[in-house]
């Protein structure tokens, strides 16, 4: 949301929100070398880490914005009947 790059671990949470290549970059599990690597990249490339950033802020906004998520629970708590 931050608008910056992301570097995350390869797993189920953060595959849903590092699109590899657009965004940001996943690594391996317990691969530091992979994550300094990773890292050693954004630090090296500031036009990679203006253009991941930018996509960033888009899918926070676009994917994770807070009146959306709001209205997805209303709703499906409405077709659950928790609420009228």
């Amino acid at each position: 949301a931050t608008g910056l790059p992301l570097v995350a671990t390869d797993v189920e949470g953060c595959r849903m929100v590092v699109k590899p290549g657009c965004n940001g970059m996943l690594v391996p599990p317990r691969d530091p070398r992979a994550l300094a690597d990773a890292i050693e990249m954004l630090i090296v490339d500031p036009g990679l880490r203006t253009r991941m950033g930018e996509v960033s802020r888009q899918v926070a906004v676009g994917e994770f914005d807070e009146a959306q998520i709001l209205e997805m629970h209303e709703t499906l708590y409405r077709r659950l009947g928790i609420i009228t």
